[in-house]
């Protein structure tokens, strides 16, 4: 499985988990996408479970990390560091 697509399955495992009440469950899974550079905050705001996650004690720091923007997938942060290096 290649990153972008494990995400995409953090992503759907939190919905999931959203939809069936497990909130918990949920932050988790949704966590490990924010973590691993997931941004898409418009997913939240408009998807009926994940906005629920909203009143969940976990949920601000997620929040705050989702509008930061995007975050530099490892691969460009390791070329961006040998670009730097001057090893490229």
């Amino acid at each position: 499985m290649t990153e972008g697509n494990e995400i995409r399955a953090w992503l759907d495992f939190a919905m999931y988990h959203a939809a069936a009440g497990q909130r918990d469950e949920s932050i988790e899974w949704l966590r490990k996408a924010v973590d691993s550079g997931w941004r898409d905050s418009a997913v939240v705001t408009t998807d009926e479970d994940l906005g629920a996650l909203v009143a969940h004690s976990e949920f601000e720091p997620l929040r705050r990390k989702l509008e930061q923007g995007p975050a530099v997938a490892p691969e460009l942060a390791k070329l961006l560091r040998e670009l730097q290096a001057g090893a490229v």
